[in-house]
């Protein structure tokens, strides 16, 4: 996960600031391929592919003012600081080069993928990606639900009842909050929100997870 967010965005009005954050969010994924692309390619081959993806969020990335790239360009950086450190295979590839970058097209990945920026040694078949988001507030994980059984999709092993008697209340719990309140309530305003929601249900994930393994 790479995250970055500011604050002044939530000043601008409605259509406007939904373009200017679809176009942030492009800007900010050629910055942490590039990142990545500089940290990595004195040490070793690696190959941009080139692709309409790659030359949207490459221009997203020109036409942000001065200030946005040096913001955006910090942000990518301190990821790839942290993810280089967890994925040793990034910075040792043995014989397996080159490393490619590919910024993955949004209607081209599978259910339930959220990754942006691949990066693919293709000799071994091994691979690994980044959810660049930007504007958010909280980290956003992979699509988690009452009805998502992410085991089939991703490891063809249904999930268990175990982890669905976890889960299916929780998002009850929010379904319920939404329709009582007629759509109008917030997630901002839920409290003590970490611990009612986030650690049980990424607790429940990580534990079966672990089963699945």
């Amino acid at each position: 996960m790479a995250y970055y967010r500011n604050d002044w965005l939530s000043s601008i009005g409605g259509e406007e600031m939904g373009r200017i954050q679809v176009s942030n969010g492009k800007a900010f994924e050629y910055a942490c391929l590039d990142s990545i692309f500089k940290t990595l390619s004195h040490m070793q081959d690696v190959r941009i592919e080139s692709t309409p993806q790659l030359d949207t969020a490459q221009q997203a990335f020109i036409d942000a003012s001065d200030e946005m790239r040096e913001r955006l360009v910090k942000a990518a950086n301190a990821a790839t600081r942290v993810i280089t450190r967890l994925e040793p295979r990034l910075e040792y590839p043995g014989n397996n080069i080159p490393l490619y970058l590919s910024i993955q097209a949004d209607a081209q990945g599978q259910i339930g993928d959220v990754r942006d920026v691949l990066c693919i040694r293709k000799q071994n078949d091994w691979e690994i990606g980044l959810s660049c988001k930007h504007n958010h507030r909280a980290v956003k994980h992979s699509r988690l639900s009452a009805t998502i059984d992410f085991g089939r999709e991703w490891f063809d092993i249904p999930c268990s009842p175990e982890y669905f008697n976890v889960v299916t209340p929780l998002f009850d719990e929010l379904r319920n909050m939404r329709e009582n309140s007629g759509n109008t309530a917030k997630w901002s305003d839920i409290e003590c929100k970490y611990e009612r929601f986030y650690v049980p249900v990424l607790n429940a994930f990580i534990d079966e997870l672990k089963r699945i393994d």
